[in-house]
């Protein structure tokens, strides 16, 4: 491109008295345009290597600039143009071009910098560089009409043509960019239907692989609302659901504060989990605080209620499966083993022991140890479950 901006004028009318002028010109014009060569070959050995880093694209700017300023300044000395007319040079109208290209980057401020390379090799040219003859006997000579000849237009039209080719693509690359972010949120949105945002974000990257399930070491609470099921033969539907949702959120804010995902919400049952999706070193430790912690704040809100609510919670730990079942339209996060029908049978508990929370033995030592405070555990009998032969060791709240 380079090349042909320069040397077009010079091959359409060639001033026959200075011939070593135009193998100069010829010469310099297609340095320019190696220079511009080296820079698209660098830019792709660089990709294709993973070597390119974002202050690479500000350098190649401004190599872009200063080729263009070089370009400019080349033509002017040789008097092709005076300086006045430096804007009429089809080389300046590859300007958009490398605009148009920098905008498919997504880098507001490359664009900015890339501007503003242009614009000043611009003006130190129009300030400092003037040519061997006056604009008055430039704009009467032949290598001005050559500017405007058949050959020179035509560099314009094909500058415009890819011009209006690059913008097409970034339209077209911003089309596909916002239809598959589109598709993707909506995708999720309709995950998030079914499954905790957690799980979800994690199917939307897992894909088939959270279909497969994997075994995990998992710590489950099931929370339940004491004398709820009476308060509500006294409430309408409305200060039912009001009620609630009060109470799910409260849940919710705690098991989030400890870093586990609420799986499900039956009726006035909560059923959180630690560890599910990801592996941390201390679920069972947050689970356990956790159970504590839903236990003091329930507590504390079930008091301002007539009648007091009280809660419920069992707590476990133990490996399950975990795993999504089903497709996109209906998908559901599955815990299955017997470790989640223990810990529903410790909520159960609860009630008979007259415990706000019942905590298994495999959790408080998973956890290394009951924790200190002032919400502690009591060491209890040995407690036989219902369906299973052997008694559970248990830990309990008061």
């Amino acid at each position: 491109m380079a090349l042909g901006t320069v040397v077009v004028p010079v091959l359409a009318d060639p001033p026959t008295p200075r011939p070593a002028d135009f193998a100069d010109r010829a010469t310099i014009a297609s340095l320019v345009m190696a220079g511009y060569l080296a820079l698209a070959a660098l830019t792709v050995l660089a990709t294709r290597r993973d070597v390119y880093r974002l202050w690479m694209s500000y350098a190649f700017a401004a190599a872009d600039g200063a080729l263009l300023g070089l370009s400019v300044a080349l033509a002017v000395h040789w008097s092709i143009v005076p300086a006045s007319h430096a804007f009429a040079l089809p080389i300046v109208w590859l300007v958009p071009i490398l605009l148009a290209i920098g905008a498919m980057r997504y880098e507001p401020w490359l664009n900015v910098l890339g501007a503003g390379f242009f614009v000043a090799a611009m003006g130190l040219v129009l300030i400092f560089v003037h040519g061997e003859r006056p604009d008055e006997e430039i704009l009467r000579s032949r290598d001005m009409s050559a500017m405007f000849s058949g050959p020179s237009n035509l560099v314009r039209l094909v500058l415009v043509a890819l011009t209006g080719a690059v913008l097409t693509l970034a339209v077209w690359r911003n089309r596909r960019l916002v239809r598959r972010a589109i598709k993707e949120a909506r995708r999720r949105a309709a995950l998030t239907r079914y499954l905790a945002p957690e799980i979800a974000d994690q199917a939307m990257d897992a894909g088939d692989a959270l279909r497969q399930g994997a075994r995990r070491k998992v710590g489950m609470l099931f929370v339940d609302l004491r004398g709820f099921t009476s308060l509500s033969e006294a409430l309408d539907p409305q200060a039912i659901s009001a009620l609630l949702a009060d109470y799910r959120a409260r849940v919710t804010a705690v098991v989030g504060r400890f870093g586990g995902i609420v799986h499900e919400f039956v009726g006035d049952g909560v059923v959180a989990l630690f560890g599910a999706t990801e592996t941390r070193g201390d679920d069972a430790a947050r689970a356990l605080a956790c159970a504590l912690e839903v236990a003091e704040t329930v507590t504390r809100w079930g008091a301002t209620r007539t009648p007091p609510l009280r809660v419920a919670v069992g707590a476990h730990w133990g490996e399950v499966y975990c795993g999504a079942v089903g497709d996109e339209s209906r998908l559901s996060f599955a815990i299955i083993g017997d470790p989640m029908n223990v810990a529903a049978r410790l909520e159960e508990m609860c009630k008979h022991l007259e415990k706000r929370v019942l905590a298994s033995d495999a959790l408080v030592q998973a956890a290394g140890g009951a924790p200190a405070g002032r919400a502690r555990l009591a060491r209890l009998d040995d407690q036989p479950i219902r369906g299973r032969q052997q008694r559970i060791a248990v830990w309990a709240l008061g």
